[in-house]
């Protein structure tokens, strides 16, 4: 073989291989880099239109960014499209697909569902356990009060307010969950070997709740039950499709903490690796951060908050979860916040119902789009999805996020440090947090007996 035929037959393997890589890896260099992916894939809308396929490594998927698509996907087609993808975390993290947020549709994903809609989820069960969010959140507003009382008000602390998010919100969960108490936030990666030793580390802790709830089954019933005696309770056969019923409470109850993102282990060593995100982390705290950042570049949507809660509630008392209904303002800030900032932005397609839609307007949730809800059957507006597969804690997400927000605005003022500008600037994430922590400063607005 000449010299020639050589080069070619070299330049040939070597375009050989780069299609076939360029094939194998599909459209995931796009997705690389610091842009969010959800952002990217919005930029692709704008020019292939909004319905298309992308190719992630060996396999195909639909991206849907149009709301009159995303109604077909979740009515006509919405069991077609009801189950779940297998995953490396999937199965490690979710107990071999057992947890009902990450498992295949199926008989098993129906019942667990099923019960976790009646009887942990349900309004009357959420009713149950609101003590457990008030106490929360009066003891962090308290918290609050006392880090500016001690600088005299003059002066004061910087407050990171997105960790104290973070820290109301998990032990809210965790108490409801398990009725225990923790405030470690512990990071961790995520690759296979990592998600590993995090399952191995989770099932231990995991194990232990489950053993100390089943060992006071017996006694003398409690009239506060958290969710693991519920599901005890409920669950009577040994085994339920091929999986014992310790396997079926552990599994659910890792979905339940959806803002659980840290747990803190016996071992001091093992503290420094861990960390669980399953159907999205932290979300109530994301969205709280969001809206808190929102209001601080847009004062006036602040105020008129704050006018609202001193009309409809006053200064004498402390909000409640029976005064939100008639705070349509305040719940108007909060859909113009799941519009613009959604937790989880790739769960459903997020579309701006307006011409400038970067701009926070929570108006237009009390005039032009005054019906629109966030339950999912307004599908404009689905940031906790819709259909089969939707967000089972959609309720309890809302009820939490009201009365915190609710309480915070009728609690303090609230200014960045040199009043600058909020970074409304998004990380990568498979949720939607912040690239920066949300810092504020305070200034109490009520009575020093109600803190």
């Amino acid at each position: 073989m000449d010299l020639p035929s050589h080069f070619l037959a070299i330049a040939g393997l070597i375009l050989g291989l780069v299609l076939w890589y360029n094939h194998w890896r599909g459209h995931l260099h796009l997705l690389q880099g610091k842009v969010p992916v959800f952002r990217t894939l919005g930029a692709m809308a704008d020019k292939v239109g909004p319905v298309f396929v992308i190719r992630l490594g060996m396999y195909r998927a639909l991206v849907v960014s149009n709301h009159e698509a995303a109604k077909e996907c979740f009515t006509t087609n919405d069991k077609v499209f009801a189950s779940r993808p297998s995953s490396s975390a999937s199965k490690i993290l979710g107990y071999n697909y057992v947890a009902f947020g990450l498992a295949p549709y199926g008989p098993l994903w129906r019942e667990i569902r099923k019960l976790c809609m009646l009887e942990i989820l349900s309004t009357r069960r959420l009713s149950d356990l609101m003590h457990v969010h008030v106490s929360e959140l009066h003891a962090g507003i308290k918290d609050l009060y006392i880090l500016g009382k001690d600088y005299n008000w003059v002066n004061p602390k910087k407050v990171v307010i997105s960790e104290w998010f973070e820290h109301l919100n998990f032990n809210v969960v965790l108490r409801m969950v398990a009725g225990k108490r923790y405030f470690n936030n512990v990071v961790h990666g995520g690759h296979l070997s990592s998600m590993k030793q995090v399952a191995k580390e989770m099932d231990s802790v995991l194990e232990s709740w489950v053993e100390e709830h089943t060992g006071r089954l017996n006694s003398e019933a409690s009239s506060r039950q958290d969710f693991i005696d519920i599901m005890l309770t409920k669950l009577k056969d040994a085994s339920l499709f091929g999986y014992s019923r310790e396997t079926i409470i552990k599994a659910t109850v890792m979905v339940e903490q959806q803002s659980m993102n840290s747990i803190e282990c016996r071992n001091k060593e093992d503290q420094k690796s861990l960390m669980l995100i399953v159907a999205g982390s932290d979300t109530t705290s994301i969205t709280s951060t969001w809206l808190l950042s929102a209001l601080l570049n847009n004062r006036h949507v602040m105020k008129h908050a704050q006018e609202e809660l001193d009309l409809k509630v006053g200064r004498d008392r402390w909000v409640e979860q029976s005064d939100i209904q008639n705070l349509v303002y305040l719940k108007a800030i909060v859909k113009e916040t799941l519009r613009l900032y959604p937790a989880v932005p790739l769960l459903v397609p997020h579309e701006a119902m307006e011409d400038c839609h970067v701009e926070f307007q929570p108006e237009r949730f009390l005039t032009s789009h005054a019906t629109v809800d966030v339950l999912g059957q307004n599908f404009e507006l689905i940031p906790f999805g819709s259909g089969r597969r939707s967000c089972p804690g959609i309720n309890m997400a809302l009820q939490m996020l009201h009365l915190t927000i609710a309480q915070l605005l009728q609690g303090f003022d609230m200014a960045t440090p040199s009043n600058s500008p909020v970074d409304m600037a998004e990380a990568i994430s498979i949720t939607m947090p912040k690239l920066t922590p949300l810092e504020v400063m305070l200034t109490p607005r009520l009575p020093a007996e109600l803190y």
